[in-house]
């Protein structure tokens, strides 16, 4: 990552009143708007399902299917939240409504996202009965065409979804969404399956009388909370106040040894210990193997893994994601290098027609006829992180067109751009949707080149030049003494972090001690900071250097304090994120 400038979080001038908290934790909680630390998020002070428009309609709809002893499918998304919003929704109406439920995910490959279609002529060509209702999570809102052709079959739908509607109603005969018009719910940033969960709140009330003459006990939702903490954080929406409870609880509960054998089971497939485990974890050891069934093959064997009841079987389905895993990790590397040879050669034609860097491109557009389909949004970040600019890499899809991820840097809005190239430019995009960090598009291999240059003059209308300046914000340095044990587990306590609620990152001179690499592509170091006596060990993981190549003797590092344990045996590690330039501007009121 290339820093140009740092620059340092905001911070009350002010700070809470925590007995028992260092000052470096009451500032970071104080710089990020929270009032404590995790030990203060109860779950009695979730915010209730009443303000979400259409949840009273939905779970009406829902408990009337399951008098009626209704044939229920739940129609979920290839991702994390999609499959553990599946998983939930299967689990509770089979275990705890008595309900007839199955459920069906979507293809990327040959149904492409949500209820389209295709999806509704695969139920149709199955042997089994159609469902007499349809639930969607983690998708729907955009779905228009697929519910029309639902309801022509005779199939009622209820939409759960998150993502921002379209111009079109969908037409559903319920719909909940907090980002829908008209909605109060005050939780905007709610992923796919906290929707779910909430609906499953509210027919729980509604269900109470029958339930009872069913003489079946009211549910414990508690119990599906792993679920829910594994998608928000996979899904990185924002952590406000509502989903910083709902991981919180989660991970008490996964924690605790009270997940589902499948988590419990991709925990052990990745050597993971629950007790230990942090938000962090949800989002870079259990998200992607949980994905990887998704991009490589099929997602049903994830869902499949989320509703094993039996550990010998879900540590079986779990040893599929881990090959799975290991599969995407391969593919996903010869394509990075493949996109890095792309902007090398590129920055290498710029070299020699001696073009200025003001005329380089703003937007990287990237393509190859033999990457695959479900990599490419992959690869598209990595390169972003690395280059600090807006990403679009594309494959041929299986219908003859091209298909591709967009992944964006903060101030760029990447959905506005397609937007502006579909504007000025019609016909060039088949498809596009998505939001200001991440997009989706769609378009015939002959445009591919008036995407590029469109996006470029998209780039260059609407983006302020301040955005295209790589900024790093940071909590400043840590003291000579701050970097201990001690500290490490306070700042880990102090989560859950995820998105908009950022892990501490600092920023500390250091005398470099050691270096020795792993492989090709991380960098174990040994440390001292400057003003310390004792040394801490640092680990870079996808070090940008070339392989074998030293950093200087005395460097400036960004980086985040962590725990490591090894053998038993815990000690304070750094995580470093970059190295900083002598170029790059630093805070004036910040010293080092």
């Amino acid at each position: 990552m290339l820093i140009e400038r740092l620059r340092l979080r905001d911070c009350p001038a002010e700070l809470p009143d925590l007995p028992g908290l260092s000052a470096l934790a009451r500032r970071l909680l104080a710089s990020r708007g929270l009032s404590g630390p995790a030990d203060d998020l109860r779950l009695h002070e979730l915010l209730p399902p009443d303000d979400l428009l259409g949840i009273d309609n939905a779970a009406g709809l829902l408990l009337q299917a399951l008098q009626q002893q209704n044939r229920i499918l739940i129609v979920g998304d290839y991702d994390v939240d999609g499959a553990t919003a599946t998983a939930l929704m299967v689990r509770s109406l089979r275990d705890d409504f008595g309900a007839t439920v199955d459920y069906f995910i979507p293809s990327r490959f040959t149904h492409g996202y949500g209820l389209s279609p295709s999806v509704i002529e695969t139920l149709q060509g199955r042997e089994e009965p159609l469902p007499d209702l349809l639930l969607t999570v983690d998708n729907g809102i955009a779905s228009a065409a697929g519910i029309r052709a639902a309801q022509a079959v005779g199939i009622q739908v209820i939409v759960t979804d998150h993502h921002l509607p379209g111009t079109e109603p969908c037409g559903a005969e319920a719909v909940v969404n907090p980002n829908q018009p008209g909605c109060a719910f005050p939780s905007k940033v709610a992923c796919g399956c906290t929707v779910a969960f909430y609906l499953l709140l509210r027919l729980r009330q509604i269900a109470a009388d029958w339930l009872a003459e069913q003489q079946r006990p009211a549910p414990s939702m508690a119990r599906y909370l792993d679920l829910v903490a594994l998608a928000t954080i996979a899904d990185v929406v924002p952590l406000d106040g509502n989903n910083r409870i709902l991981v919180e609880q989660g991970l008490r509960r996964i924690r605790s040894g009270a997940a589902q054998p499948g988590i419990i089971a991709l925990l052990e497939a990745s050597r993971r210990d629950p007790s230990r485990l942090t938000s962090q974890d949800l989002g870079f050891v259990l998200g992607p193997r949980l994905n990887a069934a998704g991009r490589m093959d099929d997602m049903t064997v994830g869902v499949a893994c989320l509703l094993a009841d039996d550990m010998a079987d879900a540590r079986s389905l779990a040893g599929m994601l881990e090959d799975f895993n290991q599969a995407r990790k391969q593919v996903q590397e010869r394509m990075v290098e493949q996109a890095g040879v792309q902007v090398v050669q590129a920055e290498q034609a710029a070299r020699d027609e001696h073009e200025q860097l003001a005329d380089r491109p703003l937007v990287r557009v990237l393509w190859h006829e033999d990457w695959h389909e479900g990599i490419v949004g992959l690869v598209a970040g990595r390169l972003k992180e690395r280059l600090q600019q807006p990403v679009v890499a594309l494959c041929p899809g299986e219908d003859g067109l091209y298909k591709g991820s967009a992944r964006s840097i903060p101030g760029v809005h990447m959905r506005d751009l397609l937007a502006w190239v579909d504007a000025r430019n019609p016909g060039t995009l088949a498809r596009f949707g998505g939001h200001a960090m991440a997009a989706g598009l769609t378009l015939p291999p002959e445009h591919l080149e008036t995407l590029r240059s469109s996006l470029q003059e998209a780039a260059a209308t609407l983006v302020p030049e301040e955005a295209w300046v790589s900024e790093l914000v940071i909590d400043g340095p840590l003291g000579a003494g701050e970097f201990s044990l001690a500290q490490a587990e306070e700042l880990t306590q102090l989560g859950p972090w995820g998105q908009g609620c950022p892990p501490p990152l600092f920023v500390n001179r250091f005398r470099v001690l050691h270096q020795r690499w792993l492989g090709e592509r991380h960098l174990k170091l040994l440390l001292q900071p400057e003003g310390a006596t004792e040394s801490v060990d640092g680990i870079w993981f996808f070090c940008p250097l070339a392989a074998g190549d030293p950093i200087p003797e005395q460097v400036l590092l960004v980086h985040e304090l962590s725990v490591n344990e090894y053998r038993g045996q815990r000690s304070p590690q750094l995580m470093i994120k970059a190295e900083v330039p002598a170029s790059a501007e630093l805070p004036e009121n910040m010293s080092l």
